[in-house]
């Protein structure tokens, strides 16, 4: 995350170069907040993620969270995606506005340079993803309290007599859960 946030800054560098220009300020401005927001999110992610417990300075510490902390694991996701540029997120609209502005500062150059850039931390922000759901947990993270809810509810109706439709000869609601 600390390279993320070195890149971010890239982008807010290239509008200083049109901050005179119509839409400039604007454009720093929307993406200043945007990427705070975001930035704030995943990092406040991985800190609630590592609290009592040594902290995840690797992706082999994120395998399988997605499964062992679903909520956490889907904002951090939110969050990496709107860092990469992915739409529909916040973060595609505040690159976007910062291309137009370099290009019509005429800087052609700078923006294929950091269009190629983005392309680069789409792959790495996809890995990262891809450890969270891909993969399958080592670390033995207690579940949520979401996850043991939803568990026992979903698993609750399965108690019910006539659960099997093939015996029963008749489909029944409770089979959907």
């Amino acid at each position: 995350m600390a390279y993320s946030s070195v890149a971010q800054m890239g982008f807010l560098i290239m509008t200083l170069l049109a901050v005179k220009m119509e839409g400039g300020p604007f454009a720093m401005a929307f993406y200043l907040v945007v990427y705070a927001a975001m930035d704030l999110g995943a990092f406040g992610i991985i800190a609630s993620l590592s609290e009592g417990e040594e902290d995840r300075d690797t992706l082999e510490a994120y395998e399988g969270l997605g499964y062992t902390q679903p909520w956490r694991s889907a904002v951090l996701t939110l969050c990496l995606l709107s860092l990469a540029g992915l739409p529909p997120t916040a973060g595609f609209v505040g690159k976007v506005v910062i291309f137009k502005v370099v290009l019509q500062a005429g800087e052609v150059s700078l923006a294929l340079i950091a269009i190629l850039m983005t392309v680069l931390s789409i792959y790495l922000y996809m890995k990262a993803v891809v450890v969270l759901y891909m993969k399958p947990a080592t670390a033995t993270t207690p579940p949520t309290t979401a996850g043991i809810f939803l568990d026992g509810h979903l698993k609750i109706p399965h108690l019910w007599p006539g659960q099997n439709p093939p015996a029963t000869g008749r489909f029944q609601f409770t089979n959907l859960l």
